[in-house]
């Protein structure tokens, strides 16, 4: 017959054997293919300059509509042409110039008012933050 210091032994043996290969499972492996793909938010993506030059030149030419838009759905349109361009590119603004990155994400916000002097003013804004950027990182 096995004395209970025997057994508490084997049985602690076994705990710690157990929780290792149950610690061991869960970090078995670095490929997370097997979950399915992960995704990159916006503001962790990076792009090249010349891209990031790219982008931001389309968001002037849509921001200046904005503000020039005789209409709310004109306005619209154009407001809605800014989120696809700037999500492909706000990582490296971020990334780069986390001031400037501020200053573009307030000026969307400004240009996707519906008062139509906050969205001149977005405008401006925008502008202003996206030649800084430029200035210092030409693409």
């Amino acid at each position: 017959m096995q004395s209970s210091a025997s057994i508490a032994r084997r049985l602690i043996a076994a705990g710690v054997v157990t929780g290792t290969l149950l610690a061991g499972a869960a970090c078995s492996s670095d490929d997370d293919t097997a979950s399915g793909p992960t995704t990159t938010a916006p503001e962790q993506k990076i792009s090249s300059d010349a891209d990031v030059a790219a982008g931001l030149a389309k968001m002037k030419v849509s921001a200046d509509a904005v503000a020039a838009a005789s209409t709310a759905s004109a306005a619209k349109q154009a407001d809605d042409e800014l989120e696809p361009v700037w999500s492909t590119i706000e990582g490296t603004v971020k990334k780069n110039e986390p001031r400037i990155y501020t200053e573009i994400e307030d000026a969307l916000s400004e240009l996707s008012s519906t008062d139509t002097a906050k969205a001149a003013i977005g405008d401006k804004d925008m502008n202003t933050a996206i030649d800084a950027y430029l200035a210092k990182h030409p693409g």
